[in-house]
């Protein structure tokens, strides 16, 4: 192959890859991947996302590597990937070059080949087939990778169908790889495609989608390919149908600039807009894997979203202040889709200026005062206060506190 570009390596002078690249042996690895997308864009935002291609074999790249007194973990040996750390925390993932022999829509059996040519034409997009050595020179084996990136255009490689039938999560990296990377509209043969063969997303596992899905939302540009995925049907179901472009920029852009806790979910409820706790199950069941962390911080925003005559001091209390702050941007967000964003961002301060509330009494201060013992009696008067103090907006001390307690106690 000859080189297209030359660049400079300057984000690429780690001692530790250089002396992989060094044990792999000359003309036997390349770089390949998100880093080298980002070097051809010079966004030095995606430095750090790694990837070595190799012809050799699994088993030769752990045993140079091994002998040269690094650690080998055998993340996917038998789809060729080993990761290798050489020294230090930062590891990188080593995969042989492949060609497919046979694919389901969801897995491929592979055979090693050393042949750079053929190990590009069963990538998904002609921007993921570029390739770079350690001395800056950019490899294009489509012949279109590196104009296509500098376009924002997402093109399969060869066949768009072709490519789908292969492995159908490549319907979502798409529209994925188009809110990272695109300009425009969705290139139109992968859009047609991908809207054809939607179907297949069926037969995904749920982990697969959560993981695409997730990433897409984060995008900065992710609004046109979510538009783009509602009007293809792209996961008929998920998305709530009156969703506006122009609402969704503006609440990731305040969500993000106020620091807000996973923003991911926030995004996910603004684009699901569940009616109730068992829509929102429904719809997380249906289509996602989440952690027990991000359906409770789904559950709390739901919560806020329903109690809308409680204070922003109290949901705050019982749900979190980011939960609360979302809360508040979705209700906005969902009633006027076109709302200021800086009447979306007062609202959101507002939230954060709220006094944090913190109960000023225990079960110890019940015990000592009341001399009552621990028990279920205890615990009902402890909650009976916290609500009752909750009403008046935690307004009420100690003091105040502890002598509702004496009148429940007496009654």
């Amino acid at each position: 192959m000859t080189p297209v570009l030359k660049l400079p390596m300057t984000q690429f002078s780690s001692p530790g890859l250089r002396r992989v690249f060094d044990v792999l042996g000359p003309g036997n690895a390349m770089l390949v991947g998100g880093c080298v997308r980002a070097a051809v864009l010079d966004d030095r935002r995606a430095y750090l996302d790694i990837d070595i291609a190799t012809k050799l074999t699994p088993e030769e790249v752990t045993k140079r590597c091994y002998e040269a007194g690094m650690k080998v973990i055998p993340t996917g040996v038998e789809h060729g990937t080993v990761t290798v750390v050489p020294d230090g925390p930062q590891a990188f993932e080593i995969t042989t070059l492949r060609r497919d022999v046979e694919t389901d829509g969801r897995r491929a059996v592979v055979a090693f080949t050393e042949s750079w040519e053929e190990d590009a034409q069963r990538r998904d997009f002609t921007m993921n087939t570029l390739l770079m050595d350690m001395d800056g020179n950019v490899y294009d084996p489509t012949g279109t990778g590196v104009a296509d990136l500098k376009a924002g255009l997402v093109r399969f490689v060869g066949d768009a169908d072709t490519r789908i039938k292969e492995d159908s999560l490549r319907i979502l990296r798409f529209f994925r790889f188009h809110a990272r990377y695109g300009k425009g509209m969705p290139n139109v043969t992968g859009y047609q495609a991908c809207v054809h063969n939607r179907d297949l997303l069926k037969n995904l596992s749920r982990e697969r989608v959560t993981g695409e899905v997730l990433k897409l939302l984060t995008a900065e540009d992710a609004a046109v390919s979510l538009k783009a995925m509602i009007e293809g049907g792209i996961l008929e179901g998920l998305w709530q149908k009156e969703w506006s472009e122009k609402g969704y920029n503006i609440l990731r852009w305040v969500a993000v600039s106020l620091e807000v806790e996973q923003p991911d979910m926030v995004l996910l409820m603004y684009c699901m807009k569940p009616e109730n706790a068992q829509a929102l199950d429904e719809l997380v069941a249906q289509f996602f894997v989440l952690s027990n962390r991000q359906k409770r911080f789904l559950n709390d925003i739901l919560i806020v979203l329903n109690k809308v005559t409680d204070t922003a001091k109290k949901n705050t209390y019982l749900h979190g202040r980011d939960a609360t702050i979302a809360a508040t941007l979705l209700s906005k967000v969902y009633k006027n889709p076109a709302v200021d964003a800086t009447a979306l961002e007062a609202a959101g301060i507002t939230v954060l200026q709220a006094p944090l509330l913190m109960f000023p009494i225990t079960a110890r201060d019940i015990m000592f005062e009341f001399k009552i013992a621990e028990g279920k009696q205890l615990g009902d008067v402890l909650k009976q206060v916290e609500e009752w103090w909750l009403e008046y907006d935690g307004d009420a001390g100690k003091g105040v506190c502890l002598e509702q307690a004496r009148r429940l106690l007496n009654t």
